[in-house]
Formats: C-alpha cells, sequence, structure tokens
C-alpha cells in the first residue's frame, strides 16, 4: 500500500466486515452445476476434494439458497458503498501468506482449515459483488518465500482503471519478475 502511495494514492482506511463472509451459500448451489457443465462424471468422482461441495450443492434448500442471495447483495452493497469513499479498494488476495502446493491446513485467525479452502482466498468479495478485480505480486514471504497478492476491486464497467493501478504498481515493484522456489 505504501507504494501506491509513494505513487500518489490516498490512502483510506476501509471496512469491509464482509468480505470474510463472501463464499455464500448461492455458492454451494451454484458451484455443482457449473462443475458438471464443465467436467465429466469420472473427473468428478476421482476429484475427491470437491465430493463435499457437490453433496452440500445437490442438498441445499431454497431457504439457504434465498439467504446466499441476500447475503450476496449486502456484500455488494458494502463493496459499492466502500468504493463511493475510494477510487479502488486494495486488500490482500488471501488470508495467509501462502503456503506449501502440498499444504493440507492453514491457519486462520486461529483456526486450521483446508489449504484448498475457498475460506483461504479473499477473492470470493469481488466476485460476489460482481466487481472488476485483480491480483497481482506484492511480495514473497521471508521465511519459505512464498508468493503474497495484492488484490484491487473497482466500481462497476470501470476496469480499466483496477488494470491502470495495477500497471502503475507493478512497474514501481520488482515483485512480478521474481518467483517462488519450485
Amino acid at each position: 500500500v505504501g507504494v501506491l502511495e509513494e505513487l500518489g494514492a490516498e490512502i483510506v482506511e476501509l471496512s469491509l466486515p464482509l468480505a470474510h463472509e463472501a463464499r455464500s451459500n448461492s455458492l454451494a448451489a451454484e458451484g455443482p452445476v457449473w462443475l458438471r457443465d464443465n467436467f465429466s462424471d469420472d473427473v468428478l468422482r476421482e476429484w475427491s476434494e470437491l465430493h463435499p461441495q457437490l453433496e452440500r450443492g445437490e442438498t441445499q434448500s431454497f431457504t439457504e439458497y434465498l439467504h446466499g442471495q441476500q447475503k450476496r447483495m449486502a456484500i455488494r452493497q458494502e463493496a459499492i458503498a466502500a468504493l463511493q469513499r475510494v477510487d479502488v479498494i486494495v486488500m490482500p488476495t488471501g488470508n495467509t501468506i501462502g503456503d506449501k502446493w502440498d499444504a493440507i491446513t492453514a491457519n486462520i485467525r486461529g483456526r486450521d482449515v483446508p489449504a484448498r479452502s475457498r475460506a483461504v482466498y479473499l477473492n470470493g468479495m469481488a466476485s460476489q459483488a460482481g466487481l472488476p478485480a485483480i491480483s497481482i505480486p506484492c511480495g514473497l514471504a521471508k521465511e519459505e518465500r512464498f508468493p503474497v497478492g495484492l488484490q484491487l476491486v473497482g466500481r462497476d464497467l470501470e476496469e480499466a482503471l483496477v488494470l491502470r493501478v495495477a500497471y502503475a504498481y507493478e512497474q514501481a515493484t520488482p515483485w512480478h519478475q521474481q518467483h517462488p522456489p519450485v
């Protein structure tokens, strides 16, 4: 964020409490539909990590789905209200600072969650709100040199601004040229 400030941005602290809840119940129903439309039954059977999501989506009630849609609208309203104060929301891409590719769990606010869980990522807010967003490299965690992402979220139909800010940040930093050890 300091780099953006050096480039002339005015930094305004925001509170987006619903950003952590962005994986709404509506995705439980929508996710399996998308997966079944895009992957064969054989692939889905072998992809054991998805079995709980598929089962949850297939057993979700209409009331749960409607609650998810209401949560989605609340997330959108919160983000739009924040974007009335700023041009772009700058936030971490994830709740954790990188994990090994074979990590089983990640610790988020004192709770271990599956490392590949959607709870690890904060990009759901922009997706649920239907707003343009991009994640750009902003560093490597010190110990293991895992990549860290910075997410930029913009207003409806302002993709060009989001991309300009991302490009300016990228040109002012070396992170897009560095890679973690593999």
